[in-house]
């Protein structure tokens, strides 16, 4: 009898080590950053230039210039395009011409009154960027900047920084988005505070990787997406994953349920190495739905990419030992689709 009972106890203790491998395996993502030291540099770079002394502009914003010349002439340039539009201007009166204009100066004053407190924000960013430092310890991290840019992009990627437009997070209710034609519907959902640092991360993405990987197939731009994804799901492992992947409940709920018949899809149609980017983009593209033969209007947008963060989730699931920086790097996509044994059914 005491032999069985200790033949009992030696089974429940190998089930027990592989339930808490299994735990670990599942949970790698959450993991304790109390010990980590990291506070973001969030700079209002709006206020700066919206205070500023309209009578004596130029001399005002010095010190805003001295503190970064190389965003400010980039943010006159590039976000206000007011280098396209007169090639022979001085940035400060075409500034000031922007933050009088009427409409702008009711844009920032929504702005202002929404943002005046960001304390939330700077808790959820510090949290972020803590698993950040815990993942790739010798990385840079930029600081962010807000700034209003007429609703255009969300995030920005300059040298230095990150720039999120507020103006682009009023909330889904706002009246001025209702009245800018390029804005759909699917989009305004989505143009809420609670993106925020989902979207700050998209940009420390960029600023870290961009450029780094080619895609040359439909396999590679998918699992590229999917590192994307998973690199957002390590910075914010507790996040909800409709507001990681920007999608509604009823559009996840769709990809969880047809992965297989997504799979189908594109093997029968033999594009996971297809290189003709047209006859895939339409897979990966933002949008109210798919747009394709045989895939309904009731289903979600972007099925390449919910495929791809499968693919990688997967694949890391099957390589505890693999870590994130390794992900990253990784371009051999045959091998990482072959080795997630990700096959829906």
């Amino acid at each position: 009898m005491q032999k069985h009972m200790y033949k009992n106890i030696k089974w429940l203790y190998i089930s027990l080590i592989f339930v808490t491998i299994a735990s670990c395996h599942s949970d790698r993502l959450n993991i304790d950053t109390d010990e980590i030291n990291v506070k973001p540099t969030i700079y209002r770079f709006e206020k700066e230039i919206f205070s500023a002394d309209l009578n004596h502009y130029e001399s005002s914003l010095q010190s805003v210039y001295t503190r970064d010349s190389l965003f400010f002439n980039l943010y006159v340039d590039r976000v206000l395009n007011y280098q396209m539009m007169n090639g022979n201007y001085n940035r400060f009166d075409s500034l000031k011409n922007f933050v009088t204009h009427p409409l702008i100066k009711k844009l920032y004053h929504e702005v202002e009154k929404q943002y005046t407190d960001i304390k939330d924000i700077d808790e959820e960013l510090t949290g972020a960027l803590k698993h950040f430092k815990y993942h790739f310890p010798t990385a840079k991290i930029p600081s962010v900047t807000t700034i209003i840019d007429e609703v255009g992009s969300k995030v920005r990627v300059f040298p230095n920084t990150i720039a999120i437009s507020l103006d682009h997070f009023l909330g889904e209710d706002f009246d001025g988005y209702k009245v800018i034609p390029e804005l759909n519907t699917y989009q305004i959902r989505r143009m809420r505070k609670e993106y925020i640092v989902t979207t700050i991360m998209h940009g420390l993405y960029y600023y870290t990787f961009e450029e780094k990987a080619s895609h040359k197939t439909f396999l590679a731009a998918m699992i590229e997406e999917g590192k994307k994804q998973y690199f957002i799901d390590a910075m914010l492992p507790e996040l909800s994953d409709t507001i990681k992947r920007e999608y509604t409940k009823k559009q996840l709920d769709f990809c969880d349920k047809n992965q297989a018949d997504m799979w189908n899809h594109f093997a029968q149609r033999k594009l996971f190495f297809n290189g003709n980017e047209s006859d895939y983009e339409r897979f990966m593209i933002d949008g109210p739905f798919t747009i394709s033969p045989d895939v309904p209007a009731s289903s979600a947008p972007r099925l390449g990419m919910y495929c791809g963060w499968q693919i990688v989730k997967h694949y890391m699931n099957e390589h505890p030992e693999v870590s994130l920086i390794s992900l990253m790097n990784d371009r051999d996509y045959p091998k990482i689709l072959r080795e997630s044994k990700y096959r829906p059914n």
